[in-house]
């Protein structure tokens, strides 16, 4: 099952036997306040995974800073989704963009296929 984290909180994500997106659902939280330190800093970020039991290569970190969020998601392994909010402009580095928080999901079993299964 791919998973989704954020240093705000982390997310995973379980599909439908016919493969389509079932549901998105918290399973932890973690603040910089909590943590010491902030985005882009790789602790928050490695961190958060701990936590949430998984590692890099099965993650995806959403949120709206390019700098902060995509740059600093991607410099531990992990894919970075942008969320523009349909009005950002999308960096060109992130791996996906989300123009809105209804394509989530569908997003990230497009970038995680194999993983999906379980």
């Amino acid at each position: 099952m791919p998973r989704v984290a954020t240093t705000k909180y982390t997310v995973a994500s379980a599909r439908k036997s016919d493969g389509s997106p079932a549901r998105t659902f918290a399973v932890g939280s973690q603040t910089s306040c909590v943590i010491g330190v902030r985005k882009p800093e790789a602790q928050i970020f490695r961190v958060t995974l701990n936590r949430a039991g998984v590692a890099a290569d099965e993650a995806v970190h959403i949120g709206d800073n390019p700098e902060a969020d995509v740059v600093g998601a991607q410099g531990v392994g992990m894919r970075a989704a942008h969320y523009t909010a349909g009005f950002r402009r999308p960096s060109a580095e992130a791996d996906m963009v989300i123009p809105d928080l209804a394509s989530l999901a569908t997003e990230v079993f497009r970038i995680a296929p194999g993983k999906a299964d379980g």
